[in-house]
């Protein structure tokens, strides 16, 4: 199952902040954009699971925070910070 993959508004812009502020912000799209490959193919089977349903995955230097809603064909990305 193919999913659509939805950043709510304030992760979207956190991810903007990013790559603005960004030394490399090559890796910063290499990043979001496999993120992204990730959670669209199998989103339960990439990161490690979190409480309330939440699931968190790492592609460096970028982390996000997301949920998977099945009955929608949907995945949710609640938040993204760099580490």
């Amino acid at each position: 199952m193919k999913y659509q993959v939805r950043w709510i508004p304030e992760a979207e812009e956190e991810l903007v902040k990013i790559w603005l502020d960004a030394v490399d912000r090559k890796a910063i799209t290499t990043a979001a954009d496999q993120i992204d490959r990730w959670l669209a193919s199998a989103p339960n089977t990439y990161g490690e699971s979190r409480d309330r349903g939440r699931r968190i995955v790492f592609s460096v230097p970028l982390a996000v925070l997301y949920r998977t809603l099945a009955e929608r064909g949907e995945v949710e990305v609640l938040a993204v910070w760099q580490y």
